[in-house]
């Protein structure tokens, strides 16, 4: 009976361990399934979030571009709007529109007003790019060729036009139109794109008013009208800087009644105006940025491809700008890291489950010391990891500090402990008055206020760009202290309150070199100039003129400061090759020899010889080679022609021929100015470039150019001494 019950109780035994594995085995597996769930469930979150993500970065690059959309928009109504603001161009309406309304005892033939104002319209047509996009090609046959682009000045009812640039359309049905919204509301007017004969086109309709009129005062005089060929300045809007993205685009669409008409090229080839869709099309990522501007969503492009697009309205316009990238190039590196990251985890699931089993089988002893061993390599990966960091900021040629709010130094590199005057460990807690004084303190802790309130309400996935910034700081005695920094905000955690790392570095040197430099190059330029007056007396001032007109000329033409500064140094050192010259042939008042007349046009080419080796910092010896270029290609020493010649040549050239004209000479008087305007006119497209003639007219007729050089014409000895 014992033996039985001895049985029987090892039997309960062995049931209860069995249940108390099995039950061990199915917590574990309850848990392992949790996890796998759980990084399943994680997995979904971190997709969503990286979705968003893209919201963010497409939504910014929509705005920017919806942006460079209107700004291209506001400088073409700012031409047209310059024009009608123009007093002297009100006052000679007025004078035609008298005129017209006399009738013909009242008209002249082509009477000087309506003379000035083509002459304005084609300089602001010049400068603002309502031109046609090439010369009109020439048709065997008595029919004029339709113009393509153009501005033009209309009576109060558009039934006449006063003025217009050669290559204006005739006045459309859509202009009249527009006329008459712009007369109703007073204001400005914009023509949609359009087809027209020489690709997709807009215009734009500005009344003009008298003199110190307005839509509130008095009726219009009349209407100032532009169209203009949409070509690449417009669609270089849409285009985002810096954009590496493969599949990312960015289109211009608007909806016409049911079609959605796509205004931009596409990427597939497509020009712009010729892809239109039904806008009912399921998910077409146009026809929802039309529909919710500034909505967000996976969609299908005008290819069929599914696409995260976003869009937002050009504001005044029908218009949407709409940004896409394929869901494929998007998602592709968070898809792959997601399901590498499912794997990985998952197998460390399985992986921890077998080593809790073998752990459980071996003893809390073994996993205390496998425990206790991973604690030390962790420790020491730290620890080298720390030590490297060291080495790398202390290495570095700057001071690298971080500040939190309160000014204090959370971190910093051995170059501010030497700034301070302390060791590395004394830093951190100082304040960065006490570390580099209070003045430099002071001007960074304005930079640290700025930077640390973009942390405010930002989302912790929102990245942050570091900012540059040059500091100038008046130190004792007068010397000047200049320092480059970058600044970037750091966001706090458990062990750090949130700060801004410093890459502070001074320029001071740097600066003061380039400056000196350029004194240097500026005193040798007037010693040279100097040099060559003194030899060639019959062409005093001749470069200092021919420089200050270059410079003007090149302002009135829109050039940005380096070609400026390009015409300005090749007019002031044009003639320094005449230094190689026999001083007899540059004094000499009778005729020159061929041979003699060669020597000194080759004296231009010898000029920019010497200044080969000079390190300017614009392209001062190709402009100089350039001078004796002509524009249809008979110049001198290779037959360069039209847009081949260097800019700045072609506008010193102009200036050149200007001031040698109206300067008087030994053997003549000085060319009366306008006399001089009709030779240069005679030499466009033969000898000279339109535009700087152009610009050079307007000066003189409209910017105050013949007072100011008014003394050109007299000789040196009638010239006021200082």
């Amino acid at each position: 009976m014992s033996t039985s019950v001895a049985d029987t109780d090892d039997q309960g035994a062995g049931r209860r361990a069995r249940l108390i594995v099995t039950g061990a085995l199915a917590a574990l597996m309850a848990i392992m399934a949790a996890g796998v769930w759980g990084v399943d469930r994680f997995i979904d979150i971190e997709r969503q979030r990286e979705t968003q993500a893209w919201q963010v970065r497409l939504g910014i690059i929509a705005d920017s571009r919806a942006e460079a959309v209107h700004g291209w928009l506001d400088a073409q109504f700012g031409v047209i709007k310059g024009l009608a603001e123009n007093a002297s161009l009100q006052i000679y309406l007025t004078e035609l529109s008298l005129l017209s309304e006399n009738g013909a005892a009242g008209m002249r033939e082509s009477p000087p007003e309506a003379r000035f104002l083509e002459n304005l319209l084609l300089v602001a047509a010049h400068q603002g790019g309502f031109l046609a996009a090439a010369p009109p090609r020439v048709i065997p046959a008595n029919v004029s060729q339709a113009g393509q682009a153009g501005i033009a000045l209309t009576n109060a009812d558009g039934s006449q036009v006063h003025a217009t640039t050669p290559d204006m359309p005739p006045i459309s049905g859509r202009f009249r139109a527009a006329m008459d919204e712009a007369a109703d509301k007073g204001g400005p007017v914009l023509i949609d794109i359009f087809e027209a004969p020489a690709g997709p086109s807009i215009g734009f309709v500005v009344p003009i008013y008298g003199i110190q009129d307005d839509a509130t005062t008095a009726g219009n005089l009349g209407f100032a009208v532009g169209q203009k060929r949409i070509g690449d300045d417009f669609h270089g809007a849409l285009a985002q800087p810096g954009d590496i993205s493969e599949s990312g685009e960015t289109l211009l669409a608007r909806r016409d009644d049911n079609v959605v008409v796509y205004l931009s090229p596409l990427a597939d080839g497509t020009p712009a105006f010729k892809r239109r869709l039904a806008a009912d099309t399921p998910d077409l990522a146009a026809a929802f940025a039309l529909d919710s501007p500034g909505g967000f969503a996976e969609l299908i492009d005008y290819g069929g491809t599914t696409v995260l697009a976003t869009g937002r309205a050009v504001a005044g316009t029908p218009w949407a700008v709409v940004r896409k990238i394929d869901s494929a190039e998007a998602l592709a590196a968070t898809d792959s890291r997601l399901t590498t990251l499912l794997y990985v985890i998952v197998s460390i699931i399985l992986m921890v489950g077998v080593a809790v089993v073998l752990a459980w089988r071996h003893g809390t002893s073994v996993r205390t010391a496998r425990a206790m061993g991973e604690m030390a390599v962790t420790l020491e990966r730290f620890t080298n990891f720390s030590k490297f960091l060291t080495a790398v900021t202390d290495g570095h040629p700057a001071m690298i500090g971080a500040v939190s709010a309160d000014t204090r130094y959370t971190f910093a590199n051995r170059w501010v402990a030497e700034a301070g005057g302390i060791s590395k460990d004394e830093v951190v807690g100082k304040t960065m008055a006490g570390v580099i004084g209070p003045v430099k303190a002071r001007e960074i802790e304005r930079v640290n206020k700025r930077m640390l309130r973009t942390l405010d309400g930002a989302s912790p996935e929102k990245r942050f760009d570091a900012v540059e910034q040059v500091l100038t700081f008046e130190e004792a005695g007068g010397r000047r202290s200049i320092i480059q920094g970058h600044f970037l905000p750091l966001r706090g955690d458990r062990d750090f309150p949130p700060a801004v790392l410093h890459i502070l570095q001074d320029i001071t040197e740097a600066v003061e070199e380039r400056d000196k430099r350029w004194r240097t190059m500026r005193k040798l330029v007037n010693t040279l100039v100097s040099l060559v007056d003194r030899r060639d007396p019959h062409a005093a001032h001749q470069s200092q003129r021919v420089a200050e007109v270059a410079r003007d000329v090149a302002n009135e033409m829109g050039e940005d400061p380096d070609m400026v500064r390009t015409a300005d140094l090749t007019g002031t050192l044009m003639n320094l090759g005449k230094v190689l010259v026999p001083s007899d042939l540059l004094t000499r008042a009778g005729r020159l020899s061929d041979d003699e007349a060669a020597q000194v046009r080759e004296s231009m080419l010898a000029g920019a010889d010497l200044l080969e080796n000079l390190e300017f910092d614009v392209p001062v010896a190709e402009a100089m080679r350039d001078l004796q270029e002509k524009w249809d290609g008979s110049g001198y020493p290779t037959g360069k022609k039209a847009e081949h010649i260097h800019p700045a040549a072609r506008i010193v050239a102009v200036a050149n021929a200007f001031v040698g004209m109206v300067s008087p000479r030994s053997y003549r008087d000085a060319i009366p100015f306008d006399k001089a305007l009709d030779f240069l006119r005679e030499g466009i497209e033969q000898s000279y470039d339109r535009r700087p003639v152009t610009a050079l007219a307007n000066l003189l007729d409209n910017r105050g150019g013949r007072d100011r050089w008014a003394h050109f014409t007299q000789r040196p000895e009638d010239l006021p001494t200082e």
